[in-house]
Formats: structure tokens, sequence, C-alpha cells
């Protein structure tokens, strides 16, 4: 399973493997976006990254998102990590600029 952080308008995506990393969800601000992606759900989830429901702004309740992918596949789990982040990038010109980061 990886979490993955992305930031705005800092343009910051960070993708973490280790589960007991302490940087995973570290401020856990009340509110927080977490999006989680499975098999069951991986092609809504997909489709709604893509129609733009996931919106980012420079706002406390909008500026980032966690997303915690669980398909039992590292390879897959990256692959749809590059996905999302395209699919950002297409709306959100930060995270154009962003590149994807590996912490732990």
């Amino acid at each position: 399973m990886l979490n993955i952080y992305f930031n705005y308008p800092n343009g910051h995506v960070m993708v973490h493997c280790k589960q007991v990393c302490a940087a995973v969800r570290q401020q856990r601000k009340a509110g927080q976006r977490v999006v989680r992606i499975d098999g069951a759900n991986l092609s809504s989830e997909l489709q709604r990254f893509k129609l733009r429901e996931y919106r980012f702004a420079s706002t406390a309740a909008q500026n980032d998102l966690w997303l915690q992918i669980d398909l039992s596949d590292m390879e897959l789990e990256l692959a749809v990590v590059k996905h999302v982040h395209r699919q950002l990038s297409k709306n959100y010109k930060p995270f154009s600029r962003a590149s994807v980061e590996t912490h732990c």
C-alpha cells in the first residue's frame, strides 16, 4: 500500500511506501481529505480525478489531499500515482511543475 501526499499551491507530490513512516499524515488536520483506492473502486476513483471532482485551491479545506492506494501490486500502485498526477497536472499548473518524489 502507498500513501501519497498532494499539496497545492506548492505543487508537491510525495510517495510514502512505508506504512510506519512518521511523515504520513503527520499534521492530521481536521477535515483532512483522504481518498482510498483499491481493486473495488479503482475505475470509479480514476474517473473522479478525470472529471475534476477533487478540487484544489489555496484554502485549508482544499490545499492538500492524501491518496491511499492498496492494489497489492507496487508497480500498479505507482502507475496509478503517475496517472493521477497527470490528471491533476492538466488542470493545476503547480502540479504540472511538480515531480513525483519518493520519501520512504
